[in-house]
């Protein structure tokens, strides 16, 4: 049986098949280049637009950072027992970090003792801190006063804490806290007294008739003493 060949203005169609498989396959890479350059192109432009707002993150966050402004120290700060202390104490912000939330911390029973006050500054997504040293400072002695009379009846209910007043004062805004007779070993803020040289407890019985001096100490919890001495005279009763 014989092989069909169809001849079209000289040309085969083996050749007609051929060139329209070299067409097709033209045509497609044609149409994936295409498509691979817009890809590209977009791609393109979308890492572009994500460094364009990195730098702009980075340039706020830096405008941000400089309108940040931490006060310099040479030394330690000291303030009074009882004085506050304000943002404005540690860090100054330009208008452009209005929004920013200023903390810090700090233990207000540590007295005469250095301590460390951590300020956190927080602005629209960025975040800084710097530390100080703080020193709350009490240097002034509890005050000891003796309102009885200079001559006591002997009677052994009588206690020499009844005619004591001893307190301290705290020397920012002057509130007054009393100090109580010493009751066991954890004492903190307290005041204590003994009689004479001996440094017997103090009795006003009978047998305590005669002239006594009283030696009285004070501690007000943050290293400072008081001493104060007196004389009393413990008679016999009189009998009516």
């Amino acid at each position: 049986m014989g092989k069909l060949a169809v001849n079209y203005n000289g040309v085969s169609s083996a050749q007609f098949v051929s060139i329209d498989v070299k067409s097709t396959y033209w045509l497609v890479v044609v149409q994936f280049n295409g498509t691979m350059r817009k890809k590209s192109i977009i791609l393109f432009i979308l890492l572009l637009c994500m460094a364009f707002g990195v730098v702009c993150y980075v340039t706020w966050m830096r405008g941000i950072e400089e309108a940040i402004h931490f006060i310099k120290e040479d030394s330690p700060r000291e303030i009074l027992w009882g004085e506050s202390l304000a943002e404005k104490d540690f860090v100054e912000l330009d208008s452009s970090a209005r929004d920013a939330t200023v903390l810090f911390h700090y233990d207000d029973s540590i007295i005469n003792k250095e301590q460390l006050l951590t300020v956190t500054v927080s602005c629209n997504g960025y975040k800084t801190s710097r530390a100080f040293n703080l020193t709350i400072v009490d240097r002034d002695p509890p005050i000891i006063k003796y309102t009885g009379p200079v001559k006591i009846e002997s009677d052994p209910n009588v206690r020499l804490s009844d005619y004591l007043k001893v307190y301290d004062v705290r020397p920012y805004d002057k509130v007054v806290f009393d100090l109580q007779e010493k009751d066991g070993d954890k004492a903190y803020r307290y005041y204590e007294y003994t009689c004479d040289e001996n440094n017997q407890t103090c009795s006003f019985d009978e047998d305590a008739v005669g002239v006594h001096t009283v030696h009285i100490s004070a501690y007000d919890g943050h290293g400072n003493q008081a001493y104060k001495t007196i004389k009393i005279i413990v008679t016999s009763p009189a009998y009516h």
